[in-house]
């Protein structure tokens, strides 16, 4: 589930075998663009959670799928690691200013 690659943990998770061809893929593998293992497990496990729930959906549907769930499906599944982009960006954007509050703070010490 984590593997550290670097200095940053990074989400993997294997495909089941039922739908690897409906999602064109074996595995699904993320940049958890963390080096906490704390966070990254955090991380992780709201994506296992996703990625659970997709695979579900993608067991579900119809033997032979349509042009629409086909589309339907790799919509969810772009939908998954865009949020989750966003959401590394808006954990980024909030650790940016919470250093800014320290540096702030710091500074006012000094000046006292």
């Amino acid at each position: 589930m984590l593997r550290l690659i670097g200095s940053h943990y990074h989400f993997r998770r294997a495909v089941p075998v039922a739908v690897q061809a409906r999602l064109g893929r074996t595995e699904i593998s993320l940049s958890l663009q963390t080096q906490s293992k704390l966070v990254a497990r955090e991380r992780a496990a709201a994506l296992y959670a996703r990625t659970g729930a997709l695979f579900e959906k993608a067991k579900t549907m119809e033997t032979d799928l349509s042009r629409e769930g086909l589309i339907a499906l790799l919509t969810e599944q772009g939908k998954i690691i865009a949020e989750q982009e966003e959401l590394l960006t808006l954990a980024d954007d909030a650790f940016r200013a919470e250093k800014r509050a320290l540096q702030a703070d710091h500074a006012m010490t000094l000046m006292d």
